[in-house]
């Protein structure tokens, strides 16, 4: 998701935008973006099963921090994962930097 914030904020700056913006607002862009996917998804999730008495997140007799485990599972992956991304994405821009 941070590729595909990058992306659409790299557009919108092409095409709106007079000046160039630093490359830190595009990051911290992304990285918000990508964070928030994850997270909308989430309350997704949770609005779907109580809407629909349905218990996707599965939680079924678990109480406590049991019950939430698969949901902060959910939202500790994309914030990893970005965080590769984002230093992955810095090494690549670093090498192409030094050609």
């Amino acid at each position: 998701m941070f590729i595909v914030g990058y992306d659409i904020f790299s557009s919108l700056d092409k095409r709106y935008c007079d000046i160039k913006l630093n490359k830190k607002i595009k990051i911290i862009f992304s990285i918000l973006f990508a964070l928030s996917v994850g997270s909308i998804w989430e309350m997704y999730e949770y609005s779907v099963d109580g809407i629909l008495n349905l218990d996707t997140q599965r939680t079924g007799e678990l109480i406590g921090r049991m019950a939430i485990k698969g949901t902060m599972t959910d939202l500790f992956s994309p914030t990893i994962g970005t965080l590769l991304t984002v230093i992955m994405f810095l090494i690549a821009n670093k090498k192409e930097g030094r050609k």
